[in-house]
């Protein structure tokens, strides 16, 4: 980095590294005197070819082709995070904050950013996680009472997914469902954090609802 750094004919760096590492590349850029530009790729599709994170306090969706793209704000938001994009590059999926709530979005060429259904009374959602096909999408809905609920969107509807164990009959009196990280390619398998007995603790869940502890 440092004889990059040092070579006269590159003026501008574009900081591409993880969220944990920008710092150190971007202040030796700076006092370089290079015109440094930051972002923070959280996800890439599944053949590599396209990112996506966040740029400044915008989201933004990349493509050796395209180059940069910035998929804009919901009504009503000031910034805006792309957390996960499916295995084409074709769907993104993230949050978007304002001053006092905000929206899970789900962002395709044709559509633009669009959000996602919310659960009654929640305060702010986030999608972190896309399926393959992009027709499973999951993610946190937080409330300022309870706290936060793993949320599955499909086919337009946002579920609570604690909920739809106990729909089914299954007992979930010692978990409580925070969040869901990931989804596998087919969206039957989704992986999070929640808490068993008060006890942080990750889950997987697996096709046969089956809730396993993660030690």
């Amino acid at each position: 980095v440092e004889e990059l750094l040092d070579d006269p004919s590159i003026e501008v760096v574009l900081n591409l590294t993880v969220p944990r590492a920008p710092a150190p590349v971007t202040l030796a850029a700076i006092e370089k005197g290079k015109h440094t530009f930051l972002e923070k790729p959280l996800a890439i599709s599944r053949d590599g070819a396209t990112l996506v994170g966040q740029s400044g306090s915008l989201a933004f969706r990349w493509t050796s082709a395209g180059g940069m793209q910035s998929l804009g704000l919901l009504a009503g938001q000031n910034s805006a995070v792309a957390h996960a994009v499916n295995a084409a590059g074709s769907i993104v999926v993230g949050g978007s904050d304002g001053s006092e709530s905000g929206s899970a979005f789900r962002w395709t060429a044709p559509t633009g950013i669009q959000p996602l259904p919310m659960l009654p009374g929640s305060q702010r959602e986030v999608a972190f996680a896309v399926n393959g096909d992009g027709a499973s999408i999951g993610g946190e809905s937080f409330f300022l009472q309870s706290g936060s609920r793993a949320v599955v969107w499909k086919n337009g509807q946002v579920y609570d997914l604690r909920e739809l164990f106990v729909d089914q009959g299954i007992n979930m009196q010692s978990w409580l469902l925070d969040r869901v990280f990931d989804l596998s390619a087919d969206g039957r398998t989704a992986v999070g954090i929640g808490r068993f007995n008060g006890q942080p603790r990750g889950w997987i869940i697996t096709s046969l609802a089956r809730l396993l502890l993660l030690l």
